[in-house]
């Protein structure tokens, strides 16, 4: 799977979870924006779940929606 192909699937999947996977816009790296991803509970006032400094790389992130939605299938 091609890259923006790969991170849209996922951006997708995130939706379906309630959910959204967020991309930094910077181009420049500081410490509060690590130039990586982020995901947020648009539901709870986009609040953070994970990474905080947009510090998750792709892999990370897919990670966490994958064991988060079988969290959610368990419960």
């Amino acid at each position: 799977m091609k890259d923006k192909a790969y991170e849209n699937y996922y951006r997708r999947k995130a939706k379906r979870l309630d959910l959204q996977l967020i991309k930094s816009r910077s181009r420049l790296w500081s410490i509060h924006d690590q130039g990586g991803w982020m995901i947020v509970d648009p539901y709870n006032g986009n609040a953070v779940v994970k990474g905080a400094d947009f510090d998750l790389t792709i892999e990370e992130a897919v990670k966490f929606l994958e064991e988060y939605e079988i969290k959610l299938k368990s419960s």
